[in-house]
């Protein structure tokens, strides 16, 4: 460990700007999507960073390398700390009566597109991983069995009140679900459907799981979960060029062992 970067963050994060800090993230996070402020959230976001934050002899700095700010460091950890007690929360949410009749892979449906706000097609590959959804029904087939749950009241209402750290009270948000643009990775998984999609996931994986610990975390936040590389990076202690490396030579890898398989990131099957 790099004791004097971390007992640099560890001062900032004592002093009265670091406490600044925490408020100041901790209120915009406590905003709902109509501008409404939530005091309770608030309160207990910070409470929760704060906990973790000193948890383990404050464990959570040490990946601090000085490569960035600590004001920037800290920004990041908090906003990723109050995204985990997020989640924790909408998981003890209750699925509605007419969602769990249809059963486990429509609760696992409005779980992750509901509360979670993953896309259908990530939704759709771990339901096939799972085996919980049949892997000889095609993804739209899938979307047609999901109307009834994503389309439904209870969906919309249990949507998290949930905001970036840069929207403005009042404000539109984009949408959760939009289509961003795809790399050839991207373009090529979402052409595949059903067993041959499933075997795809499984080379990925398989390529995931051959990185190192900080490796798997950065693919994980940056590709998965769709966060920024760049902040991304400067949380994990890597620098940003070679975190750009490490996501392209994966990307390429995966194209890579894909082809193998017989599948071309154009055309799907060859």
């Amino acid at each position: 460990m790099d004791t004097i970067n971390f007992s640099k963050i560890r001062a900032f994060v004592e002093s009265e700007e670091g406490f600044r800090l925490v408020d100041q993230v901790c209120k915009r996070k406590a905003v709902s999507l109509g501008g409404k402020f939530d005091e309770n959230k608030f309160l207990e976001d910070s409470r929760f960073v704060w906990e973790s934050l000193r948890e383990g002899g404050y464990q959570a700095l040490r990946k601090y390398n000085g490569q960035c700010s600590c004001r920037t460091f800290l920004k990041t950890k908090i906003n990723w700390l109050i995204i985990d007690r997020f989640r924790e929360v909408y998981e003890r949410r209750r699925v509605p009566p007419r969602v769990s009749a249809l059963g486990k892979w429509a609760e696992e449906v409005f779980k992750r597109y509901c509360w979670k706000r993953e896309s259908l097609k990530d939704i759709y590959a771990s339901l096939l991983i799972e085996g919980v959804y049949d892997s000889d029904h095609s993804y739209d087939r899938f979307l047609e069995d999901v109307k009834a749950i994503i389309h439904g009241k209870n969906c919309s209402d249990n949507l998290p009140r949930f905001v970036s750290v840069d929207a403005v009270p009042g404000n539109s948000v984009s949408n959760p679900h939009g289509d961003a643009p795809l790399d050839p990775l991207e373009a090529l998984l979402n052409e595949l459907e059903g067993k041959q999609f499933l075997k795809a996931v499984e080379i990925v994986r398989g390529e995931k799981a051959k990185l190192d610990s900080d490796g798997q975390l950065l693919v994980q936040q940056a590709l998965e979960e769709g966060k920024k590389v760049s902040p991304v990076a400067r949380a994990l202690g890597i620098p940003d060029h070679k975190a750009r490396r490490i996501i392209k030579d994966f990307k390429g890898k995966c194209l890579q062992e894909l082809k193998k398989e017989g599948i071309d990131e154009r055309f799907g099957k060859i």
